[in-house]
C-alpha cells in the first residue's frame, strides 16, 4: 500500500470517530443558548470567540468559520441584537470592528462546554491521561 493510500485510510478512520462523536453531541439534548434559535454559523462564531484570547476582527472570524466577511457581519449583527456579542471599532483599523462575547455569553459557553465534556468523558475512558493529552494536542494542530 502506498504512503498516500495509508494516509487516506488513516484520515477515513479519524473521520469515522469524529462523525460518531458528532452524532453523540447532537443527541445529548441540550444546546447552548437553548432559549434562542441559533444556526450553525452563529454557534460557530460564538465558539470561535470563546476560544480567542481577545476580541477578533470580523475578517478573522470569517476565515475562522469559513464564511465571507459580509456573512459574518450579518451574523454578528444578529448575535449583537441577542446580547451575545459586543463589537467595537478596531483601534488598528477604524474601518473594521473587533468582536467579543458578552459576559453572559461567556458564562453560557463555559457551562455548556463543561457539561458536554462531563457527559462525553466515558467515551475517552480507553485513553490514559497521556494519550488523551496527546490526542488533544494533535487535534489542536488540525485547527490551524
Amino acid at each position: 500500500m502506498s504512503r498516500t493510500a495509508e494516509r487516506l485510510t488513516d484520515v477515513a478512520a479519524v473521520l469515522d470517530v469524529v462523525t460518531l462523536l458528532d452524532r453523540e453531541l447532537r443527541t445529548l439534548g441540550r444546546a447552548p443558548f437553548d432559549t434562542r434559535r441559533l444556526n450553525r454559523s452563529q454557534l460557530a462564531v460564538l465558539f470561535l470567540l470563546a476560544r480567542a484570547p481577545g476580541p477578533v476582527p470580523v475578517n478573522g472570524l470569517a476565515s475562522g468559520v469559513g464564511l465571507t466577511a459580509g456573512a459574518v457581519t450579518q451574523t454578528v449583527d444578529v448575535l449583537r441584537a441577542e446580547g451575545l456579542v459586543a463589537s467595537t471599532v478596531n483601534p488598528a483599523d477604524a474601518r473594521s470592528r473587533l468582536v467579543s462575547l458578552t459576559p453572559m455569553a461567556e458564562r453560557e459557553v463555559a457551562v455548556f462546554e463543561h457539561e458536554l465534556a462531563e457527559r462525553l468523558l466515558p467515551r475517552f475512558e480507553p485513553l490514559d491521561d497521556r494519550e488523551l493529552a496527546t490526542l488533544a494536542g494533535l487535534l489542536a494542530r488540525l485547527r490551524g
